[in-house]
């Protein structure tokens, strides 16, 4: 297809879309989805979906409406807010409120529905910009070696950062299972969510993230103590295991460092979703947690830890 073809259905497809013709928009920039490359093809993919979910909501279908915008979301992510002369900053901007309406089951209006704003003729979208990752360290090995090194201190808790496994390590499961007077949570209870939220999290980055909880007290154990020796030793191997899942994904290239991980709830759009970003969430949660585990210790007069360290 010739560059002045896919000018034209490009346009055609903008109108469509602007007229809530969002099925006539979809089939149109198909045509030009299917002769495009990299990272054009991409780019188109996102609008398509978007132009879909929309089709969607129309014929009452909010559900898939929901599932597309975001797939749509993502994919316009990786673009400059002007790709192809669009708006694509607003674009995005729309669709996420329509996100987050739709997973609080709201009624929306057909007058809502957003419009494309184009301000120039250029098509193709430019080549998507790197991630600030790979701008900061493009071909830097020493760079590199040192953000790795870094995560992995900040997850084993070197330097101004108590180490995790350090302060649950030597706790009976009698002293595990006490809430200090003052204190919310039980050491048993603070564990277990951590390693609620270091599984999701892993498996939001692997694809295949459950359910967001509803409510907060869902990431929480439904009893304050683990009731064995047993139990509170799989606590304990357990958190372990999935802090060197956590130290192993800090070795990864910085291109999949890079990568954006889909939402998978409304509040995810809110905040930076890349690996890497997940990765700077989970060390400051577990750091957060672990001074709750620090207090709670010292309340029941189990501190320091067995290991020591600098810091105790």
């Amino acid at each position: 297809m010739k560059s002045r073809e896919k000018e034209e259905k490009f346009r055609r497809g903008i109108d469509h879309f602007n007229a809530r013709e969002f099925f006539e928009a979809h089939e149109v920039w198909e045509e030009i989805w299917l002769a495009e490359a990299q990272p054009q093809k991409t780019f188109l993919q996102g609008l398509i979906q978007i132009a879909a979910a929309f089709h969607h909501y129309c014929r009452g279908n909010p559900a898939g409406a929901e599932s597309l915008l975001t797939s749509g979301i993502v994919k316009l992510a990786r673009f400059p807010d002007d790709a192809s002369g669009l708006e694509v900053a607003r674009l995005r901007e729309a669709a996420k409120s329509w996100v987050r309406a739709l997973a609080e089951n709201k009624k929306l209006q057909l007058d809502q529905l957003p419009k494309l704003v184009r301000r120039n003729a250029h098509y193709p979208a430019t080549k998507p910009p790197q991630s600030r990752i790979e701008d900061a360290m493009p071909d830097n090995a020493n760079l590199r070696s040192s953000l790795e090194q870094a995560l992995i201190d900040l997850l084993a808790g070197k330097g101004a950062h108590a180490s995790p496994i350090a302060c649950i390590e030597d706790v009976s499961p009698q002293a595990a299972s006490r809430r200090p007077d003052g204190h919310p949570r039980s050491v048993w209870e603070l564990v277990l969510h951590m390693n609620f939220w270091m599984d999701y999290d892993l498996k939001r980055i692997d694809g295949i993230a459950p359910a967001y909880p509803e409510h907060a007290e869902e990431s929480w154990p439904s009893i304050a103590e683990p009731g064995s020796e047993p139990a509170w030793a799989d606590a304990i191997a357990r958190f372990r295991a999935l802090l060197l899942r956590h130290e192993s994904l800090s070795r990864s290239p910085i291109e999949r460092l890079s990568r954006p991980v889909p939402p998978a709830h409304p509040k995810h759009y809110e905040q930076a979703s890349s690996v890497l970003a997940i990765l700077m969430q989970t060390i400051a949660h577990n750091s957060y947690h672990a001074g709750q585990i620090v207090l709670a210790r010292r309340a029941l007069g189990a501190w320091p830890p067995r290991a020591g360290g600098d810091t105790w």
